[in-house]
């Protein structure tokens, strides 16, 4: 069965969909990172499997803190690209 990510795109697709969270309303945050891992090319399934997981991990709060990156706990990244392998399985 083909890799369906290397590793290296992976960490690219994690930068690149947690960029795009731009709102402290959760609910808009939860559309914004929803169409902008769409538009980096996952499917419905793959987003909402790797968002729910975070909320899951960080809580809505968190979540909605994510505008300012200086807010992130240090392990979001890490985090994010281990729910983007454990999420693969949706695309």
């Amino acid at each position: 069965m083909p890799k369906l990510f290397n590793r290296a795109s992976c960490k690219v697709a994690v930068v690149l969909l947690l960029g795009l969270i731009l709102s402290a309303c959760a609910p808009k945050v939860e559309r914004q990172f929803k169409q902008g891992c769409k538009d980096a090319g996952g499917n419905r399934a793959f987003c909402s499997c790797l968002y729910n997981k975070l909320e899951s991990h960080y809580g809505q709060e968190m979540m909605s803190k994510a505008e300012d990156m200086r807010q992130l706990p240090a392990d979001f990244n890490e985090r994010g690209l281990e729910y983007t392998f454990s999420c693969r399985s949706k695309l």
